[in-house]
């Protein structure tokens, strides 16, 4: 099983504004450019599933896959933008594996309150106000081919940038514009954290104390080990030598966590080269592959088996075509499905 996420930067058919654009973002020739260079890629990637971020049209999604001939491909779930300020995410499946009916997570669970009174023990009092994911999360079930493989769950995600929020006019009119960048930022990472707990709350009603095999994809715009992405994948224990008992036990951090990509790919390599994003000249990873226990090679619960990943990366370094090409790296990951009772049952055959 290939899993992909790529952000494909404003997709949207040609002579359409978005945000506070003046101009069309593509022409007719742009456009015809940037379909066939994200059609290129899906034929490279020739993943079984695949979320797509920053998609404003479905149909452009469409034009990609007919610019190479992948049209009778894929099946696409997603929907357009409703306005010029809410961009969506969508997801192709390869046609022939069964699946469920989309599900759009817009708002946040009930339970997500964002609030610390002020106590005897404590100096200060929040109280954060936010309810909705900023680009809504799209849940969908799927049936693998391989035989004797349970349904996954797969959730695309793209949470709130690291752009600042804009203040509203008295903050603006009275402070200087430093200080107004600082505090965007600040409220940038505020919503990014609270929109992060609320997927974890989502995830950790899915995956507590059972065996449903997720996946977790997008842009979730912030590196690995940073707070808000910790916050998705709960900070699992990885297993980093052979004494150590990581996976051979059921525990509550793995019947919860998700375990990266980035991670399974890291451990095995002599350097790191596996980013997805350069903001002035620096190198990071915004876009990520999260898996449960059910994907990890040292659990006993284990399904399918981490064979290897793979980055597009190297149109990062063009910065004028950005435009028509994404300025996000793409990450695929492929996974064999090989059950660990499966396995140990054919390593003692072998004794």
């Amino acid at each position: 099983m290939r899993i992909a996420t790529f952000n494909v930067r404003n997709l949207i058919t040609p002579g359409e504004k978005i945000y506070f654009g003046k101009n069309p973002v593509y022409t007719e020739a742009e456009y015809a450019e940037k379909t066939w260079w994200i059609g290129q890629r899906l034929i490279e990637m020739n993943a079984d599933v695949i979320g797509f971020q920053e998609v404003w049209r479905v149909e452009a999604l469409h034009d990609c896959l007919r610019e190479v001939g992948l049209e009778d491909e894929y099946d696409i779930y997603g929907r357009d933008a409703p306005d010029r300020f809410a961009v969506q995410v969508a997801t192709a499946v390869r046609k022939g594996t069964g699946r469920s009916e989309a599900v759009w997570h817009q708002k946040f669970p009930e339970d997500a309150r964002f609030l610390k009174r002020r106590t005897d023990h404590s100096t200060y009092h929040m109280d954060v106000h936010i309810d909705n994911f900023s680009r809504p999360l799209l849940e969908l079930r799927v049936k693998p081919k391989r035989r004797g493989a349970a349904e996954v769950t797969f959730f695309n995600a793209h949470l709130k940038s690291k752009r600042p929020i804009e203040l509203d006019a008295p903050e603006k009119r009275k402070l200087p514009f430093e200080d107004e960048q600082a505090i965007g930022s600040a409220l940038s990472t505020v919503r990014r954290s609270a929109e992060a707990a609320a997927l974890r709350m989502i995830l950790n009603d899915r995956m507590l104390g059972n065996d449903e095999p997720i996946v977790v994809l997008g842009d979730l715009n912030d590196d690995y080990l940073s707070v808000s992405t910790t916050i998705v994948t709960g900070d699992p224990s990885y297993k980093l030598f052979e004494a150590s008992r990581v996976g051979a036990r059921e525990s509550k951090s793995g019947d919860l966590g998700l375990y990266s990509v980035q991670m399974l790919k890291q451990y095995r390599s002599l350097r790191n080269i596996h980013y997805t994003h350069i903001f002035k000249n620096r190198i990071e990873v915004l876009d990520h592959i999260l898996v449960s226990e059910q994907f990890y090679d040292h659990s006993l619960k284990r399904q399918w088996a981490f064979r290897d990943a793979f980055y597009w990366n190297d149109h990062l370094d063009d910065h004028g075509n950005a435009h028509v090409t994404t300025d996000h790296g793409i990450v695929l990951a492929e996974f064999d499905y090989r059950p660990i009772k499966r396995a140990i049952e054919e390593a003692s055959e072998i004794v």
